[in-house]
């Protein structure tokens, strides 16, 4: 295919010329989609995993995806590799912006819990601080629901 910078190229090397049968410059195009498509796929991608989940599963596979914002084969990569690892699925870039907005609304509450606080000068006060408490465990909530981990259950092997 590197031979080959266009399909004109491809088909001036072919002999085609004005006198050329259109069926024959059909099956040429043809022919060069063919290699085009071999070296494409052969460049941008990675090998290629089949797998043959049971409807339930694949069903479950499309719903944790979606939730993900996620295209259902960068979940189930994605997925396998945490599970490897012991590492996160994260959520696709839709989904971060998400969560940066809904972060950014807490750090607000959070700034406005600490201005509160030293404009009043009530350190002793026990109510700032918890409804500071509470707005930190809104982060973790946050973005642990965001994250899924690749915990092996009971009954994987």
């Amino acid at each position: 295919m590197k031979k080959y910078k266009n399909l004109k190229e491809f088909l001036k090397s072919k002999g085609v010329d004005a006198s050329t049968p259109s069926e024959e410059i059909e099956r040429l195009k043809g022919e060069y989609r063919k290699l085009y498509l071999a070296h494409f796929s052969k460049e941008k991608r990675g090998k290629r995993i089949t797998i043959n989940p049971s409807q339930k599963d694949f069903e479950e596979l499309e719903k944790q995806a979606a939730e993900k914002d996620m295209k259902l084969s960068r979940y189930v990569l994605d997925a396998a590799l945490a599970y490897g690892s012991g590492g996160y699925i994260m959520p696709s870039y839709e989904g971060l912006d998400k969560l940066i907005f809904e972060l950014n609304a807490i750090g607000r509450n959070i700034n406005s819990v600490v201005k509160n606080m030293h404009s009043n000068r009530s350190y002793g006060d026990v109510v700032p601080y918890e409804n500071l408490r509470s707005e930190f465990r809104k982060v973790d909530k946050l973005i642990l629901s965001y994250l899924t981990t690749a915990e092996k259950k009971e009954d994987d092997h």
